[in-house]
């Protein structure tokens, strides 16, 4: 660089040997009454954690304006506390949770590094649909909501089955089936979870009926989605599905039947 300006709220940097002019415009952030009016009365579910998409779709916060109180579920546990917002800074403080444990350690994983890194931030910012938690210019926690901005107006709809196995092996009285719809288009990438059901079997056998609800608006008709299934007792794998069960788009249906296979 050879030179700087700053002229009608623009940065001009100005390269040697007169080869050039970068132009930087400011970063949009919103800081108005309005922006902070649009946190309020709207539920934000967690898809990203520093910019990474999480596989699981259960997180979600509520902010109160009269309490200025949050609530809201980190997984496995409901969570709550107080926060405090002046301009575009934000402070959460006396976080609290239940101690429900995880049976599945990636949404264990989640809530924890959600909960590590609320106590970190310092600024908001709402783009339309999207709420964003930083550390100063640091990238935290992204949200999203509803683009209707209010609770309860989401379009839900369903992806329904059975779960079935072959092995003459009767499931003990422990038995979760844990039932999932995943996004499965990045070949490269771990599956993301958009919607799941758990579902407790004392003196149950199969075939098991299942039924998972989804948010309409989080399936892309460009994408390509599939029923994942496993079947636990306490902690130990019994049964998982072995071969792409697919659903929804690209002509597939929201009914399918998944058979399992046993665990060695």
């Amino acid at each position: 660089m050879r030179s700087y300006l700053i002229k009608n709220g623009h940065l001009f940097l100005a390269l040697k040997l007169d080869s050039g002019i970068y132009e930087f415009s400011p970063r949009s952030v919103q800081t108005s009454d309005k922006t902070s009016t649009s946190l309020f009365g709207r539920k934000w579910r967690l898809t990203e954690i520093r910019g990474t998409a999480i596989n699981t779709d259960k997180p979600y916060l509520e902010f109160d304006r009269d309490t200025r109180r949050f609530s809201g579920d980190g997984g496995c546990n409901r969570v709550s506390g107080s926060f405090a917002i002046a301009g575009p800074h934000m402070k959460f403080s006396q976080s609290v949770s239940t101690r429900r444990a995880c049976l599945d350690p990636e949404v264990q994983r989640v809530e924890d590094e959600l909960l590590k890194e609320m106590a970190d931030v310092t600024d908001f910012q709402i783009q339309g649909d999207v709420l964003r938690l930083l550390a100063r210019d640091r990238l935290l926690l992204t949200f999203r909501t509803d683009p209707s901005g209010s609770k309860g107006t989401t379009a839900e709809a369903s992806v329904t089955g059975t779960v079935i196995y072959r092995q003459r092996i009767a499931l003990t009285n422990d038995a979760v089936v844990e039932v999932k719809l995943v996004d499965v288009s990045r070949a490269d990438a771990p599956a993301v979870t958009i919607a799941e059901q758990s579902i407790k079997t004392p003196g149950r056998q199969v075939p098991i009926d299942f039924k998972v609800t989804y948010d309409q608006q989080r399936i892309d008709r460009r994408r390509s989605y599939a029923i994942q299934v496993r079947i636990l007792e306490g902690d130990q794998l019994r049964f998982i599905n072995t071969q792409a069960y697919l659903v929804l788009t690209h002509g597939h249906s929201n009914k399918v039947d998944v058979l399992v296979t046993a665990v060695q």
